[in-house]
């Protein structure tokens, strides 16, 4: 999730659109269609949980608290996440920038965070950092995790959702290992693969 340049939440994983120029300077209006909002991308995820990733480049904290301010908001009218009678989807707000995962807690309580963490950061520390800022998960790299680090997350009351794991070979893996979620940018196959018995749904 990233900001317009109207400050509007919007979903693009990448800082610049495929012609080059940087979502963060263009206005809503002048968007492509294919860049939802961050309210159009909850509606049409309704009765999904969603992992709504904050990105961390300089300057995105700003971003940060309005997620936070918005999420606020839904959280009050919700009373809990998931469970608004309006099909609010179950959510969850990640981000490699601890800084922005406290302003959304302090804003949003309610809402579960997950610490994305990368190939450079020790997975002990990170399953340490995500407990010391209350999240519900920890976001390692594909190559970080084996059976050790499912046990450790598992006694520390950590989900694990994994990161970017797109071979098959790695979906299988993941599965069998039992981690939480994969993150994928192959998601209809990697269903495929769980549903078909070569890996346990996760």
């Amino acid at each position: 999730m990233r900001l317009s340049a109207d400050s509007v939440p919007v979903i693009h994983h990448d800082r610049r659109l495929p012609d080059g120029r940087d979502v963060t300077n263009i206005p809503l209006r002048l968007l492509p269609h294919d860049v939802p909002t961050l309210d159009q991308a909850l509606q049409a995820l309704e009765g999904m949980l969603v992992n709504v990733e904050v990105k961390h480049e300089e300057g995105q904290r700003r971003a940060a608290a309005l997620v936070a301010e918005h999420l606020g908001g839904l959280c009050a009218g919700a009373g809990r996440m998931g469970t608004d009678p309006g099909g609010l989807p179950a959510l969850l707000v990640s981000s490699f920038d601890e800084a922005s995962l406290t302003l959304i807690h302090e804003s949003a309580p309610l809402v579960p965070l997950g610490l994305l963490i990368d190939w450079h950061t020790s997975p002990a520390s990170g399953l340490e950092r995500a407990a010391a800022l209350g999240c519900a998960t920890l976001h390692p790299f594909v190559s970080q995790v084996d059976a050790g680090l499912v046990e450790a997350a598992g006694r520390a009351g950590l989900g694990l959702h994994v990161w970017t794991v797109n071979a098959d070979a790695d979906i299988a893996a993941m599965a069998d290992l039992g981690v939480a979620a994969v993150i994928t940018d192959r998601a209809a196959a990697a269903v495929a693969l769980l549903r078909n018995g070569d890996g346990v749904p996760g």
